[in-house]
């Protein structure tokens, strides 16, 4: 079975600590030094306290990681191999993961965060009164790695002036792994359950859940919400849809209203329109007889060449091609103020009419020109000629 030697990451007062030192000769990490001699005087290679302080003084070491330390080496104190006296006797051993409040916290009394460990001895064995090397080791029994490991020396050997240590090194085991038994299985489950249950406590599990209810209330609310916008949604799309439904329902029917009252007020007014010129050419056909009388009267002398059947057949032809023109169709399709403007008078007023047939044939009307002079028929050389 062998072990190696391990050292604090740097030979100083940071990682290597006493309650009390005598001073620059004779500082704490000259202790743990192993490149420091073992024989010869003691100044500059060995631990001593403060005058006078040979009791309770502590004594740490900073590894610098956490080590499964399972062997003390040790060379008490001499001088050239004599004041062996001054050299620690009583002692405890502690293991430490905490360097705040415990590794360096050096009052003998305090020992928060710190944890006894089991050794083959406590007492280091007084050195051989001779100048040479007088290695010493004591097995500890330790199953957790620490990095911080103190001694608590209680006293020395007799001497009232100092108490120190020449060499101490802190020495793991060669291919050690600790065994976990059950009972530490155990207890580093129940460990790890406590502070999980530390962790999820009742407020953190009240603020889970209620973070978690909050959720799905926001979802269900979405959910509700896309529900009543959906029927709000509906019954708004079926009141539009009713509503179109009822408005085209309504202008359909106001439309039907109105297109009977155009088709009636057209059938009025093509009947008033109708009835007028009916009238009107009664009145006209009426007059006609006048007219032709009168139009007789004054054509007596040229009744071989327009006759009253002509000028009647004429009048007709002229009346019929207006009545053609002005159709219950073309009334129809014109606008009642193209009507007011004087179509019905115009054509319904007798004086417009005998007016129009004036105007379109004038000739007819004309007074021929006296005739004073007669040809023979039968004989175009025979004239007759009038005598005033």
């Amino acid at each position: 079975m062998g072990y190696t030697s391990q050292y604090p990451t740097a030979h100083s007062n940071t990682y290597v600590k006493a309650t009390t030192d005598l001073g620059p000769d004779y500082r704490p990490y000259f202790g743990t030094d192993p490149a420091l001699s073992l024989t010869g005087i003691h100044a500059d290679v060995t631990w001593y306290s403060a005058s006078a302080e040979v009791t309770n003084q502590r004594f740490h070491i900073d590894l610098g990681s956490a080590k499964y330390i399972r062997r003390i080496y040790y060379e008490n104190n001499h001088h050239s191999g004599g004041l062996t006296n001054r050299g620690v006797q009583n002692f405890t051993f502690w293991g430490s993961n905490t360097g705040a409040g415990s590794f360096d916290d050096l009052v003998y009394a305090n020992d928060e965060g710190w944890t006894q460990l089991t050794i083959a001895q406590s007492t280091f064995d007084i050195h051989v009164s001779a100048d040479q090397a007088d290695p010493k080791y004591i097995v500890v029994t330790n199953t957790t790695a620490y990095r911080y490991y103190a001694f608590k020396f209680a006293d020395n050997y007799g001497d009232t002036d100092y108490m120190g240590v020449r060499h101490v090194v802190l020495q793991t085991e060669d291919g050690y792994s600790p065994l976990i038994s059950t009972a530490a299985i155990a207890t580093s489950i129940t460990g790890r359950l406590t502070k999980i249950m530390d962790l999820i406590s009742t407020s953190t599990i009240a603020t889970s859940s209620t973070s978690r209810i909050t959720k799905i209330i926001q979802i269900v609310s979405a959910s509700i919400a896309t529900t009543s916008i959906t029927a709000t949604l509906s019954r708004g799309i079926t009141a539009v849809l009713v509503s179109t439904s009822a408005i085209t329902t309504s202008l359909l029917s106001s439309l039907s209203r109105g297109v009977k009252e155009v088709l009636t007020s057209t059938s009025n007014i093509a009947t008033s329109i109708t009835g007028s010129l009916s009238r009107g050419i009664v009145k006209v056909l009426t007059s006609t007889l006048a007219i032709t009388t009168s139009i007789t009267g004054r054509l007596t002398r040229i009744v071989d060449l327009v006759s009253t059947s002509a000028i009647t057949t004429s009048i007709a032809g002229r009346l019929s091609r207006i009545i053609a023109l002005i159709s219950t169709s073309t009334i129809t399709t014109s606008t009642t103020a193209a009507l007011s403007r004087g179509i019905t008078q115009a054509l319904t007023s007798v004086a417009d009419i005998v007016l129009s047939i004036t105007a379109k044939f004038p000739h007819w009307l004309k007074k021929p020109a006296p005739v004073t002079a007669w040809t023979k028929k039968d004989d175009p050389t025979t004239t007759w000629t009038k005598e005033e």
